[in-house]
């Protein structure tokens, strides 16, 4: 790789793991907040609109087909390069996704809360976050070993969440059929615990784009 190139190489990922950075501690704080068992305001918890964040994977995506145009790059350097541009639409939506189950949650009744929190919610979102940094840790070009271990880390996170999610929705359907008139909320609920699900397979999907820049073989994503 040519040290102009391999600078440029640099930058990308410096700014794909700034708004890795990003997400994970907004995360983080829910998954704190969710721990302090105070459902007060969740204001503290912030995140760049999408307007700033698609013109910041825009100047990603911009820089990318730059350096393919103009340096040709092979190999490992290439599959980095195209990893990189498929991963910003992976992390565009963990961005929508995350301002969504932050919002959707704030408006979730405190009776509901109490009875699923500590069963359901934290272990869920603490998956998410154990993923979200597996993930975006492989930005720092491990050996092939480390990146396959890596991404069956998160394998192993996305499963777990979706057995736990299972577990929600057959509780979920039960209770609705007990209670109709809170069936909305409960509803509402069972969208909460199906984001952070969907976080985890996106960030799966991230995760097996940059072992595909360690690894090689095929591009592989969560559906």
């Amino acid at each position: 790789m040519l040290p102009t190139e391999e600078n440029k190489l640099s930058e990308i990922q410096i700014n794909i793991a700034e708004l890795g950075n990003e997400l994970l501690e907004a995360n983080l704080g829910f998954y704190r907040y969710l721990n302090n068992s105070k459902y007060q305001k969740i204001s503290h918890i912030k995140l760049d609109d999408k307007a700033s964040v698609r013109n910041r994977i825009n100047q990603i995506d911009n820089s990318v087909v730059t350096i393919l145009a103009l340096y040709q790059p092979e190999a490992r350097d290439l599959r980095s390069m195209v990893s990189c541009l498929k991963a910003t639409n992976e992390i565009d939506k963990l961005f929508n996704l995350t301002r969504s189950l932050i919002k959707e949650f704030s408006r979730l009744p405190d009776e509901l809360l109490d009875d699923y929190n500590r069963e359901f919610l934290i272990p869920m979102q603490r998956l998410v976050t154990e993923a979200c940094s597996t993930a975006f840790q492989m930005l720092e070009q491990p050996s092939p070993e480390q990146a396959s271990a890596q991404l069956e880390a998160v394998e192993m996170a996305e499963s777990q969440n979706g057995d736990i999610y299972k577990l929600v929705e057959k509780s979920v359907l039960s209770k609705m059929k007990q209670d109709l008139e809170l069936s909305h909320d409960y509803q509402s609920f069972l969208s909460v615990a199906r984001k952070m699900e969907k976080l985890t397979g996106r960030c799966l999907s991230l995760a097996m784009l940059f072992e595909y820049a360690a690894v090689g073989g095929q591009i592989s994503r969560y559906p």
